[in-house]
């Protein structure tokens, strides 16, 4: 009865369905390996994923989504999952696939940029108030963190350089050591780690900063240390930064409540631009009237 079932006409179309779903683009899927390796390389590839590719890095990018989701109530974590993975509705996003010559895909904020996620999120005038929250709600952990942890921070620091003021986020102190930590969310367009990293050397290169703490805080120039906090907007963590952090005592724990908070964060901007009705005249206005 089986080898007749196996050597039906309807079990070798079937099979042959199966063998085609496993074969794209030249491709064979055939293991489980491959399949994953596929699916994630197509993900990275496209406009929603590209700042995503940094992911497997570091699970700090990802603990919430699965380990963590039991801390998070479930019209946050769906409002979560919506920014993290570029769904939020915008100009650009719903006019996708149908969209016409002519048509207005700028900021409705009166911004002469294209409305993408990224931009009202990031850079649109409206949600400027909303940014420094969530960049100052990240400094706030990050400072209460570390102070439990027994270290003496300052945040917010005036120090004058010939270069121009510098006011970063934290100067920690802890017995003979020196740190600097400023934070950023930023755009994952590009590497985190070179963010990291160029944010690191703002401060280092600077000729005045190290002198200004050994003379500001008494320890020797080789204590005196600088990194960053850097997270997408998305919730992508830099590598380095963490491993940074983590070695100055922090937990993956403290870590992972600001990877939750900057998604909120960044999905509160993006309701406060669909709420507000506030624009910018730096889009060319019609002239009427005479002179």
């Amino acid at each position: 009865m089986f080898a007749a079932i196996g050597t039906s006409e309807w079990t070798k179309k079937r099979l042959q369905w199966a063998t085609r779903l496993l074969h794209r683009d030249g491709l064979d899927l055939s293991t489980k390996t491959r399949r994953d390796n596929y699916w994630r390389d197509r993900l990275y590839n496209s406009v929603d994923g590209k700042e995503l590719r940094e992911c497997h890095r570091t699970n700090l990018s990802t603990r919430w989504v699965d380990s963590n989701a039991f801390k998070i109530p479930g019209r946050d974590y769906v409002q979560h999952i919506h920014t993290r993975i570029n769904c939020l509705p915008t100009a650009v996003r719903v006019s996708r696939g149908v969209r016409r010559a002519g048509r207005d895909v700028k900021c409705r904020a009166g911004c002469l940029e294209t409305e993408t996620a990224a931009h009202v999120i990031q850079n649109c005038h409206r949600t400027h108030g909303g940014m420094v929250r969530r960049h100052n709600t990240v400094c706030h952990v990050l400072a209460a963190g570390l102070r439990r942890k027994g270290w003496s921070v300052d945040e917010e620091p005036l120090i004058p350089t010939r270069e121009g003021n510098r006011k970063p986020d934290l100067v920690c102190c802890k017995e003979d050591i020196v740190t600097v930590v400023d934070a950023q969310i930023i755009s994952a367009v590009s590497s985190l780690n070179d963010s990291h990293r160029r944010k690191k050397q703002y401060y280092a290169n600077n000729p005045d900063m190290t002198p200004k703490l050994v003379e500001n805080y008494g320890v020797e120039r080789k204590n005196v240390q600088y990194t960053s906090c850097t997270v997408s907007w998305r919730g992508v963590w830099s590598s380095n930064s963490e491993a940074d952090l983590l070695r100055m005592g922090l937990t993956k724990s403290v870590l992972c409540s600001i990877t939750t908070r900057v998604v909120q964060g960044s999905h509160t901007n993006w309701t406060r631009v669909n709420q507000m009705t506030g624009t910018t005249h730096r889009r060319p206005m019609a002239r009427q009237g005479i002179g």
